[in-house]
């Protein structure tokens, strides 16, 4: 049932050594939800996922979170969990020198002046680090310099460089070929995505926009849903096991409303079996139902609660 959104790949790593490499998950705001009952998870233990920048963000288990299985819910993890922080590599000499020379276009591109002292930029580094970028910089001719030490301004080379890499974020870049601009800049940490208006996505990347059902609006808009489909469900032209089906799925929605923090992960399976089981119902219904409105608004609501 959770197969889905098990898009996260975790390795479980144990206080005396032991590791459990890939873990299917989803990670959320939530928590993390682990459907493998089998792992051995216990308070104190690290869950670990390497994201596609080359950061690790790393977790500890607060509360294992085992749940029995429930109607046609298998056993899982809703794992309780705090960050660690993610563990950074040494940024590279070619990371700070892309970092700085964004810096010096936006000063200098539009303008003749040049940037007197490129340490004074605010851009994250030291200023040993500003230094080393600097003379980088410099070596490769993407820069104009000057009598003074560490003044710059954007030359030809340097401004080709910088807009070549914004129309190809995910490529390598003229002079920097070990990192790209996304690595460098378009990391994005916001914890979860679920119910951002935020979304990410890299080359070849799929972007689905995730309903977290926490806000006042999306309980509310759920509530009314579940209302309506309870009302009117002996109306589907159904077979007797289908609705059994569907009024299970029901049933699990109603649970996860009684909690005050709903899991989003199996309201959002159990919603989308629901929509499977009725829409082909409903939209054969609409057309001769004595209230199609009603029907109509029901579609709208699955279809925006519970995204495919």
């Amino acid at each position: 049932m959770f197969s889905e959104v098990m898009t996260d790949t975790l390795v479980l790593h144990k206080p005396d050594g032991r590791a459990f490499p890939g873990v299917r998950a989803c990670v959320s705001s939530k928590g993390i939800l682990i459907p493998d009952a089998r792992l051995p998870i216990e308070v104190g233990d690290k869950l670990k996922r390497t994201l596609p920048n080359g950061l690790t963000d790393t977790f500890i288990v607060d509360d294992p979170g085992f749940h029995q299985e429930f109607s046609e819910i298998a056993a899982h993890f809703q794992v309780k969990v705090h960050r660690a922080g993610p563990e950074k590599p040494a940024p590279t000499a070619q990371s700070n020198a892309l970092r700085l020379l964004r810096a010096i276009y936006e000063q200098t591109h539009n303008q003749t002046n040049p940037v007197d002292d490129v340490t004074q930029l605010k851009t994250g580094l030291t200023e040993e680090e500003s230094k080393a970028a600097w003379r980088y910089l410099r070596d490769k001719g993407l820069i104009q310099t000057f009598n003074l030490d560490y003044a710059a301004r954007i030359n030809g080379n340097g401004v080709d460089a910088i807009e070549n890499a914004q129309n190809h974020p995910n490529q390598p870049i003229a002079g920097f070929p070990s990192v790209t601009y996304n690595n460098v800049y378009n990391t994005l940490h916001v914890g979860s995505m679920f119910g951002s208006s935020v979304q990410q996505a890299g080359a070849h990347a799929n972007q689905e926009q995730t309903v977290a059902y926490s806000s006042h609006e999306e309980r509310s808009n759920l509530e009314h849903l579940i209302v309506e489909l309870t009302t009117h469900l002996n109306e589907l032209n159904i077979e007797a096991y289908q609705k059994q089906k569907a009024e299970a799925q029901i049933a699990t929605i109603k649970a996860q409303l009684t909690d005050d923090e709903p899991d989003p992960v199996i309201i959002r399976q159990a919603g989308r079996t629901l929509r499977n089981i009725t829409e082909g119902a409903i939209g054969s219904l609409v057309a001769t139902a004595v209230q199609p409105a009603v029907w109509h608004s029901i579609l709208q609501a699955m279809a925006m609660l519970f995204p495919k």
